[in-house]
């Protein structure tokens, strides 16, 4: 039987409701930190949405509903917050999981990427062999300097080496 568009209307807007309230919910256990790492700069702490078990579930659940279905094969998690929910990932979505760690963190042969900061200039490294051309990857950070993937800035565009 079809619903009628009343009916459609009031469970879109619930859903959309609980959505904005989630976020809301989540938005609130992270704790600004002015002028950190140096002066001028907002630094977004997560360990304070990591130590609430509530929203690491309400989190959770947001990133998988977003990514189920997908054919996701392999989670892509930037060191280090990204580890945290980049596993929970890979885990719900039956995914692998591919850590992308700091310059000098990883055993074997590895790719790198050099990106700038507000402060100065980091590198990234990932195993070579950690994907293979059919995988189909979701990148998770919850860092991207001046709000850009390193991949996108114009010094970094060489891609990965």
């Amino acid at each position: 039987m079809a619903r009628s568009r009343k009916t459609r209307s009031y469970l879109v807007n619930g859903f959309f409701n609980r959505i904005m309230e989630s976020l809301a919910y989540l938005q609130k256990q992270i704790r600004d930190i002015p002028d950190f790492p140096k002066k001028g700069i907002l630094y977004r702490d997560l360990t304070t949405l990591f130590k609430d078990p509530r929203a690491i579930e309400i989190a959770t659940d947001l990133l998988v509903r977003r990514y189920a279905g997908k054919g996701i094969t392999k989670v892509v998690g930037i060191e280090s917050r990204g580890f945290i929910f980049g596993s929970i990932l890979a885990y719900k979505l039956n995914a692998g999981f591919v850590p992308v760690r700091k310059k000098g963190k990883l055993p074997a042969d590895k790719i790198s990427t050099t990106y700038t900061l507000e402060y100065g200039e980091d590198s990234i490294e990932m195993h070579r062999d950690a994907l293979v051309p059919s995988d189909k990857v979701l990148l998770h950070t919850t860092f991207w300097p001046q709000g850009v993937p390193p991949w996108r800035r114009s010094n970094s565009s060489r891609s990965w080496e």
